[in-house]
């Protein structure tokens, strides 16, 4: 599992979906939720989760993708299995792991130091704790 230290900046619900919005260092992450603390309040710190076989990666930034969370990265070490491959990444301060295919790790040549783009739709990241 994934964690990263974010804090509030907006919350927006209609009928029964919350979309809530965070800054996490310099960027900025989005979460969608059917069920919400109702002490999550703007302003509030908390530890955002996120499975390593939910973040996908990419080259490059790409605005014109459904997918809002785009976090750039450097990859700080790759191990390639059988089947799958761990790629750690760093998010500024934060270390982040991606499982994605080995096939994908190979196609993209991704290896130590590569620039590349941590994706994530907002469904897949949730509030594990608030500080």
């Amino acid at each position: 599992m994934n964690y990263i230290k974010a804090s509030v900046t907006s919350i927006d619900t209609f009928e029964s979906i919350t979309l809530v919005g965070f800054s996490a260092g310099a960027e900025a992450l989005t979460m969608m939720s059917l069920e919400l603390d109702r002490s999550l309040k703007v302003g509030s710190v908390v530890i955002l989760a996120i499975k390593a076989s939910a973040i996908a990666l990419a080259k490059e930034k790409n605005a014109m993708l459904s997918i809002s969370n785009q976090l750039p990265a450097s990859i700080s070490s790759i191990d390639n299995g059988i089947l799958l491959s761990s790629v750690k990444l760093l998010v500024e301060d934060t270390v982040l792991e991606s499982i994605i295919t080995k096939k994908s790790a190979l196609r993209m040549k991704l290896k130590a130091e590569d620039e590349v783009v941590a994706l994530f739709k907002a469904s897949d990241l949730f509030i594990a704790e608030i500080l």
